[in-house]
């Protein structure tokens, strides 16, 4: 494979002021639209790596997209301003401006690989953290499998206070705690409340001030914006130096992980599902960091790599952000 050799100069003040001359901006767009980053990629008919190739699209190009699959991972797409679909896109290929889970379900068959049929319901879910797949909405309940972290599943109905949402994850059927996705338009209570569920269980619980419990989130936010800035900057960073301009490489200190101890935890418990998963944020993020300590000519390969760090790392932090929206709105009282 032909590999480009890239030139980056030193001054670390330019990090934060990177712009891609010739890069609609796709938050300036109307909702769901998506902007491909890659070089080319393949439009197939259905959503699926092995599907037939019907268009070619390019770095730049714009697409409507009209609907998701059956995981969230695959956009069904058409030209701005035509009436006919032109295929499906991989997630992997392009940006959004748009929540996905906001994107209607077009096609319910492909991939499946459970017993259960697929319906669009009307709700969808973003699964933010990896989430046990049980047969009933308690902790007790059976062990069904496992929904990963990035897919986004039709709800079928939740409990009486949307702690447990009934799913459908790839022909699946069963229950993931409702503290595992993300906080879309709409609140999880105005899921339908399924009948004859158990009652959401009581415990005897310390209360917690909420002035504290807010604290706590704030700190914790603060943290994840700055982070998330970094991971966004050093995105778009890379992605100049592969587009061969001439960066600054003076890098920035590395990230160091949540501080927090166990008092902290007492009064935010919260924080003891939400700060791991950061950490291979962190991680990440210092991956790409790493890749500025080598200043002058970089294989392309080690550009993308560095680049894709940065992307997992903002992934990582604007999912703990989602996190926090759901628990300042959903759990803090």
């Amino acid at each position: 494979m032909f590999k480009t050799r890239l030139v980056i100069l030193i001054w670390i003040s330019c990090l934060m002021m990177i712009v891609t001359a010739d890069a609609q901006d796709v938050s300036t767009l109307p909702p769901y639209r998506i902007q491909v980053f890659v070089d080319s990629a393949f439009v197939r008919a259905t959503p699926s790596a092995d599907a037939k190739p019907v268009a070619s699209i390019f770095e730049g190009n714009i697409l409507e997209a009209v609907g998701r699959n059956l995981d969230g991972r695959w956009f069904e797409v058409r030209r701005p301003g035509r009436a006919t679909n032109l295929g499906w896109v991989s997630d992997e290929f392009v940006s959004k401006n748009f929540t996905i889970e906001l994107l209607p379900l077009t096609d319910s068959t492909t991939g499946i690989i459970g017993s259960e049929s697929i319906a669009d319901t009307g709700y969808g879910v973003f699964v933010q953290q990896e989430s046990t797949l049980r047969d009933g909405p308690l902790l007790e309940a059976g062990r069904l499998g496992v929904v990963p972290y990035g897919v986004t599943v039709p709800v079928i109905e939740r409990n009486a206070d949307a702690s447990w949402l009934h799913i459908n994850y790839l022909g699946n059927v069963g229950w993931i705690s409702g503290f595992n996705v993300r906080i879309s338009s709409y609140n999880l209570l105005e899921i339908p409340e399924g009948l004859n569920l158990p009652a959401p269980l009581a415990a005897n619980l310390t209360i917690i001030p909420p002035e504290l419990q807010f604290a706590q989130a704030a700190r914790l936010r603060t943290y994840l914006d700055t982070q998330l800035a970094m991971a966004v900057n050093l995105e778009s960073f890379w992605w100049s130096v592969y587009r061969r301009e001439v960066m600054p490489c003076d890098p920035p200190a590395a990230i160091t992980e949540y501080q927090y101890n166990i008092e902290d935890v007492r009064e935010l418990p919260e924080l003891n599902r939400i700060v791991p998963r950061l950490d291979t944020g962190v991680e990440s993020l210092n991956t790409s960091i790493d890749t500025l300590q080598i200043c002058g000519a970089l294989d392309g390969d080690d550009v993308i790599s560095a680049r894709n760090a940065a992307i997992n790392a903002k992934v990582i932090f604007q999912a703990g952000l989602g996190n926090l929206d759901n628990l300042e709105k959903n759990i803090i009282r």
